[in-house]
């Protein structure tokens, strides 16, 4: 894996914060990581239905 910074809304933070207090994830990492695979899920599933231009479309 490969380190990537970048800035977040403080609520955005706590509510991250929050996900990991519960249990439901173990770090912030973690509530990244899904956040971010859950989005170029649907992503990928909106551009093979059509719903969304792929990157390959546009360049």
């Amino acid at each position: 894996m490969r380190l990537v910074t970048f800035k977040l809304p403080e609520a955005y933070l706590e509510a991250i914060d929050w996900l990991v207090k519960s249990g439901r994830y173990r770090s912030r990492s973690d509530v990244i990581r899904a956040a971010v695979a859950r989005l170029v899920r649907e992503e990928h599933m909106l551009i093979e239905r059509g719903l969304r231009v792929s990157v390959e479309e546009i360049v």
